[in-house]
């Protein structure tokens, strides 16, 4: 993920927070064996279901914005686990070369003032890192973070 394609997931998500309107980002934050995105992808569900960014192929876009819409009615976040591994597997990996086992952390935003005026700063330069444009991100609650029963387990 480049710094323009986060800079512009965490304006959307700004200006979402800022009229009122409920979102979740969900990130890619482990990858075993092959996957269309890396860690550190990701992908913005707004409460309508609609959603800025990509977090694969396509496999699990569907998956992960239930998992976000539930996380914004909840207000806890989800680890989810995708093990698309068995040669087996039509469900998840649609047979179409997502055959690695992908970690999404989903977790839903809420409107800190803080985050709203840093998110709202002019694009980075070209060439500035995803490290300098991430860091306007609300922080990762991970550590605190327990897969319960909503976590996915695939395969």
């Amino acid at each position: 993920m480049d710094a323009t394609e986060t800079f512009r997931l965490l304006e959307a998500a700004a200006q979402a927070l800022g009229r009122g309107q409920r979102c979740a980002m969900a990130t890619v934050v482990g990858v075993e064996g092959s996957a269309y995105r890396h860690e550190g992808a990701r992908m913005l569900v707004f409460e309508d279901g609609t959603t800025a960014g990509a977090i694969s192929g396509g496999c699990l876009e569907t998956d992960v914005v239930e998992a976000a819409r539930q996380a914004m009615k909840t207000g806890e976040p989800q680890l989810l686990r995708y093990d698309m591994t068995s040669e087996d597997d039509e469900l998840w990996g649609l047979g179409t070369g997502c055959n690695g086992v992908v970690e999404v952390f989903v977790w839903p935003l809420a409107p800190d003032p803080a985050f709203l005026q840093e998110a709202s700063l002019q694009e980075p330069l070209p060439g500035q890192s995803v490290t300098q444009a991430a860091r306007r991100a609300p922080p990762d609650p991970r550590p605190a973070a327990q897969p319960g029963p909503a976590a996915a387990a695939c395969g």
